[in-house]
């Protein structure tokens, strides 16, 4: 292992190392730096890593080798003399021999090596980013120069790479920033300090009725009504008087918007000042509230036709079918009342018991709570572990498609004038635990299938009876639930 003769002197290194980096990013740099190590060291190889999610496994950011750089390298930890320095996140040098102390390493004998040295990069905080590693053909005596010249290129690799994580991250924030601005129901309006506008997200857009590059520049007058503009101004500049967490405020009343097709939109409306780079921006918010408004006069005007014709309403199956066809026509004319959003909460117990509670709900565009909260109790039997102090989830999974299976059944029979007398039903779902306890892969987690009978009484013959039971199934939300992806997610709420 012999250094270059270019770089034999450590001055003309370490000024090699900087010139040949100072204008290099990203794979670039990486590259500059595991050949000038190389040739630093006298090794025949030299890369640099970055540690894969789950920390078993390492990707080589940039790898020399023999003269050539090494595309897409990446490799398992296991038995490697790298997992020594990711584990112990310290230096190891192995002057010889080390194929004989690595056999589990598949790579070291096709490179012929010999000898290895490798150096954790480590962030701040202690978390290993990656690593800085060198081999040889040759044995690698120990050197306390080759120490510090190592040293010295790991410092720089682990700058790049914590620069490089922090763009990411930079990027990715600004990503999620405009999803939520783009993707927002409210429309957002940036305005400088004389109330021109600045940016302003899609929901804005509509709202105005006017293309974002369009009103770039316009003064926000030309949007509102002269008394409002005037409200909005001087709500604006009495915020530039406050400080901290108080230089927001709530527009009493709203504001009237005027479209570019002159057409006026109430709206609530909150103004934030928000300092960036020394330079305020007013951040206004708006909520179309005129489709609340007219679904509201909706519902008011089926609640006074229900209370109208309840004396005369047809009732099939337990259902007043006038206000289930009132219903569906009030959707027809409004379909953002058909919106709904149904929760419930979870809170574990003790072993396999949990109590989720159901209160509130969303829908008709506006929010609702129930009589009273429900609370349901789950648990598992005995013989799995628990205390018996309920039904199981899968339990209540076929609960909720009986239910649901059940309703639609009668909903749909009492708008085709079927009279059902009674009905009952059972279910069974097939599950092999092989799958929860994490036994077989190839298991399913749930229900490999459920089978539901129903027994029907109904004023209706055979033939008309099996198409009023499949009603169940077509029109069931936990029944479509059921039998088509539904994208679930998971997250951890800090």
């Amino acid at each position: 292992m012999q250094p270059g003769g270019e770089a034999s002197d450590d001055k003309d290194l370490l000024r090699i190392l900087v010139d040949e980096t100072a204008a290099e990013t990203g794979t670039g740099f990486f590259r500059a730096l595991v050949q000038n190590l190389s040739r630093a060291l006298g090794t025949c190889g030299a890369w640099v890593t970055e540690l894969l999610p789950g920390n078993r496994r390492l990707r080589a950011l940039a790898f020399w080798l023999n003269g050539d750089f090494v595309n897409h390298y990446e490799y398992d930890l296991a038995g490697t003399p790298c997992e020594t320095v990711i584990g112990r996140k310290t230096y190891s040098h192995i002057p010889d021999n080390v194929i004989e102390l690595y056999p589990g390493d598949p790579d070291l004998p096709g490179m012929g090596a010999v000898s290895y040295m490798g150096y954790p990069l480590l962030a701040g905080n202690g978390n290993v980013l990656g690593n800085l590693a060198v081999l040889d053909t040759e044995p690698m005596p120990p050197s306390f120069r080759d120490l510090a010249l190592f040293r010295i290129f790991a410092a720089r690799a682990t700058a790049e790479l914590l620069r490089l994580r922090a763009e990411e991250e930079i990027r990715a924030r600004e990503e999620r920033f405009a999803g939520l601005f783009n993707g927002a129901m409210d429309a957002i309006v940036e305005l400088d300090h004389d109330l021109r506008i600045g940016m302003m997200n899609p929901a804005a857009e509509k709202m105005f009725g006017c293309a974002g590059s369009r009103c770039l520049g316009l003064s926000i007058s030309g949007f509102l009504t002269p008394e409002d503009f005037s409200r909005l101004r001087r709500i604006a500049r009495q915020l530039e008087k406050r400080s901290g967490s108080a230089r927001n405020a709530w527009v009493t009343e709203g504001l009237v918007v005027l479209s570019a097709e002159k057409k006026k939109i109430s709206a609530e409306a909150t103004v934030s000042l928000v300092e960036f780079q020394d330079d305020a921006t007013c951040v206004l918010i708006l909520r179309d509230v005129n489709e609340r408004y007219e679904a509201r006069k909706i519902i008011e005007s089926l609640r006074d036709e229900t209370e109208y014709l309840m004396d005369s309403a047809k009732v099939v199956n337990g259902v007043n079918v006038d206000e289930l066809f009132g219903t569906i026509d009030a959707v027809k004319q409004a379909p953002v009342i058909a919106a709904f959003k149904f929760r419930a909460s979870s809170e574990w117990i003790d072993g396999g018991h949990n109590r989720t509670t159901i209160n509130h709900f969303y829908g008709t565009r506006q929010e609702h709570s129930r009589n009273a909260p429900f609370r349901l109790d789950a648990d598992e039997p005995r013989v799995l572990l628990g205390n018996d102090l309920g039904p199981n989830p899968v339990e209540y999974a076929l609960t909720a498609l009986a239910a649901c299976v059940t309703t639609s059944i009668v909903y749909h029979a009492a708008a085709r004038g079927v009279t059902i007398r009674s009905m009952s039903s059972r279910l069974e779902g097939d599950i092999d635990l092989q799958g929860f306890l994490g036994l077989k892969d190839d298991v399913p987690r749930g229900y490999k299938e459920i089978r539901m009978y129903v027994t029907i009484d109904a004023d209706a013959p055979p033939e008309k009876l099996e198409e009023i039971v499949q009603l169940g199934p077509t029109y069931s939300p936990v029944f479509d639930t059921f039998t088509r992806p539904v994208p679930v997610r998971v997250r951890l709420e800090r």
